[in-house]
């Protein structure tokens, strides 16, 4: 399971300094590394589908052959009414459970909190989508404790707008690499990024003056 891992440190590093230098390098290695992954993964289901043929065809094999009608227990009233009497116990012993509640709700913010923060800063993006209401799978996963901000930045082909999810705030861009290494693992398969707020403060407020437009 470690090569399913996303390359650790100085990768990323390598990524974040080389991004402007070398795209198409960077282009290569992040696709090769997704190909894998998939064939990694188709590799596994044809495995797990060998498997399960298997494992049916076996239980077809053994499986005991049914009882015939005559051979069947007669279900009394007396049965019946000592069955329903159990399981009227059984509702009445059970506890009560309280639905759980989110103590600790996300701290949710729009593109006005990014256009607020030291433009030096840097921050973590986690995704993007024109679809906002899939960021909902990202807000328990990020789980940073930071607050998380969506934002328009950029457009679709066709002029949809795309949205952007990101927490923190840092310093400089080290200090916001070593905090994706401290990110649970179901976070980090996201391919999470630094971003540098000035740049992204710029792409926020073109995309907001061009929506306010349309």
């Amino acid at each position: 399971m470690l090569l399913l891992k996303y390359p650790g440190k100085k990768y990323r590093r390598f990524r974040y300094k080389n991004r402007y230098d070398t795209p198409l390098l960077i282009f290569v290695i992040e696709t090769s590394i997704s190909l894998f992954k998939h064939l990694l993964g188709l590799a596994l289901l044809a495995s797990f589908w060998v498997l399960a043929t298997k494992y049916k065809s076996a239980a077809d094999i053994t499986e005991p052959s049914a009882q015939l009608d005559s051979d069947k227990p007669v279900i009394t009233g007396e049965v019946l009414a000592n069955a329903e009497a159990l399981v009227n116990e059984s509702k009445l012993e059970r506890p009560v459970t309280e639905p759980e509640t989110n103590i600790h709700p996300p701290d949710l913010r729009n593109e006005e909190w990014i256009l607020k923060i030291n433009p030096s800063s840097f921050v973590i993006q986690f995704g993007s989508s024109a679809d906002v209401d899939l960021f909902d799978e990202f807000i328990p996963i990020i789980n940073s404790g930071e607050p998380i901000a969506i934002y328009p930045f950029k457009f679709t082909p066709s002029g949809r707008p795309v949205y952007g999810i990101a927490s923190g705030i840092y310093t400089d861009g080290d200090t916001a690499l070593a905090a994706i290494e401290n990110l649970s693992e179901q976070a980090q398969a996201y391919k999470p990024w630094v971003r540098n707020v000035a740049d992204l403060s710029t792409q926020i407020e073109s995309a907001v003056k061009q929506i306010k437009n349309q």
